[in-house]
């Protein structure tokens, strides 16, 4: 018996991924479906600075998705070190939609703006992370309760678009999140 729980154990470690110092689980549940680790990687600034460590998981029923397709999807931050939560905010503002037509970004103004009032000061090791469900929205999770669920696909792909669209915060991130890299 404890050699079979072993073994059991073993091949979930096996697909998992390591980031940092954190091992990242193949698998997360979205509401009723399975997301599939695709990726992860550290963001640094300035190339030198590990700002935090963070994993993409995609729709496992949907292998071929693209991460910014109206799919199910979860991106995981935990935050290598403390940031306050005007800071989050600010880059938020900066780089949300920042791809999109004026018009667009205007109208995800009111959502941006409840989401950056969400943001709480993060210590080193806090975890953020956003899960979108289509025809839902896209939850925010802070310290392992969701806070609130923000609607939308613009939004959610404006929002998973700073680290996963065409002009990322860092490419090298996004490939690490894509599991290109």
């Amino acid at each position: 018996m404890i050699r079979l729980a072993a073994l059991a154990l073993a091949a979930c470690t096996l697909s998992a991924l390591q980031v940092g110092d954190q091992v990242l689980p193949d698998r997360v549940a979205a509401g009723d479906d399975q997301l599939a680790i695709r990726g992860g990687g550290t963001l640094r600034w300035n190339g030198i600075f590990a700002i935090y460590d963070a994993g993409l998981w995609l729709d496992a029923g949907r292998p071929a998705a693209g991460p910014l397709d109206d799919v199910r999807k979860r991106l995981e931050f935990r935050y290598r070190r403390a940031i306050a939560a005007a800071d989050l905010a600010k880059a938020t503002s900066a780089t949300l939609g920042r791809a999109l037509p004026a018009a667009e970004r205007e109208a995800l103004q009111p959502r941006l703006a409840r989401l950056n009032a969400l943001y709480r000061d993060v210590q080193q090791n806090d975890v953020l992370v956003f899960t979108y469900v289509p025809g839902v929205g896209t939850s925010v999770e802070v310290a392992g309760a969701v806070v609130d669920t923000i609607p939308g696909a613009d939004f959610a792909y404006a929002l998973f678009a700073i680290w996963l669209g065409p002009d990322p915060v860092d490419g090298g991130f996004r490939k690490a999140l894509l599991g290109t890299s």
